[in-house]
């Protein structure tokens, strides 16, 4: 169960999979491509997100899931705006995934 958002004005917006919802990550605390658990204001539990930015198109997005191993890997990541891969192949090649 993933979903994603993508950047809504300012700040990254991205809906909570248990309860939908919408959160903000105002200042800015998630890292590109590293899975992190983050706690919803409403329904209090815990969820999972991967913040990706597009090394094609610039866009970031969001993808959600209920715990870290129900993100997809690196290599199947695609950007919802231009639909290309989401991750650079050669960061994949290097080993550093």
């Amino acid at each position: 169960m993933t979903g994603t958002t993508t950047d809504i004005g300012d700040c990254l917006e991205f809906g909570c999979p248990r309860c939908g919802h919408v959160v903000r990550d105002e200042y800015e605390t998630l890292d590109t491509l590293s899975p992190t658990d983050w706690r919803c204001d409403r329904c209090h539990r815990v969820f999972n997100v991967v913040l990706l930015d597009c090394p094609h198109c610039g866009s970031e997005t969001a993808s959600v899931a209920l715990i870290a191993a129900e993100q997809p890997p690196p290599e199947h990541r695609v950007c919802p705006s231009c639909h290309r891969s989401a991750v650079d192949h050669e960061e994949i090649d290097d080993g550093i995934f």
